[in-house]
């Protein structure tokens, strides 16, 4: 336990992969005042005159903005492999988001994995390996930090520890651009083996 205390005081003490972003961001934005019968469009970069990649629908829910542009007028959206923008004008932030995210999706690459987290549970899935489930993660703020926090998962001598912090993260094999980084132990019998990638807030 003590070389485990070691190990996540030095996760805490670490930059995060990037500049690290403004606490509220991530977050989850749900359309709005789009016509019915309109689309909002993603567009390639933060301008209304920009290439269209791709269009949102009118009651399209739960659309995670990873950033804003400068001006604060444009989101960044996850599309396909790659990123584009929305107007924030046209987008609405759900209510009652902590800054512990009650949902959470991780992944990360050579070795591929992936971590869910939901209120009841917390799953690490390795594609080489055996899945651990535990019951559901305790997490806390880290001190004097509004931009990361730590979670603790165990079941029957098996555990997850995690620092997550809120940093542009990429998962080097796409264009696609996160918001969360995460450095996570997987703790078995015989050892701990730490895991890096990024998190999405979108289910």
């Amino acid at each position: 336990m003590r070389a485990l205390a070691l190990i996540l005081a030095t996760l805490l003490a670490l930059p995060g992969a990037a500049e690290a972003q403004d606490p509220d961001w991530p977050a989850l934005y749900d359309v709005q005042g789009v016509a019915d019968d309109d689309t909002l469009a993603i567009r390639e970069v933060p301008d209304a005159g920009a290439r269209i990649l791709g269009e949102l629908p009118a009651d399209a829910t739960g659309v995670e903005v990873t950033a804003p542009d400068h001006t604060g007028d444009w989101g960044r959206v996850n599309h396909g492999e790659g990123t584009g923008w929305v107007a924030l004008a046209y987008l609405s932030r759900r209510p009652g988001q902590d800054a512990i995210p009650r949902v959470l999706h991780c992944a990360g690459t050579e070795p591929f994995w992936s971590l869910d987290l939901t209120p009841k549970a917390t799953t690490f899935s390795p594609v080489d390996g055996t899945a651990m489930a535990a019951g559901r993660a305790r997490a806390q703020m880290a001190e004097g930090r509004a931009d990361r926090f730590s979670f603790r998962a165990w079941r029957q001598g098996d555990g997850l520890t995690g620092v997550v912090a809120r940093s542009a993260c990429s998962d080097g094999m796409s264009g696609r651009a996160y918001g969360l980084t995460l450095d996570l132990l997987v703790l078995r019998a015989q050892g701990a083996t730490h895991y890096a990638g990024c998190c999405s807030l979108a289910d």
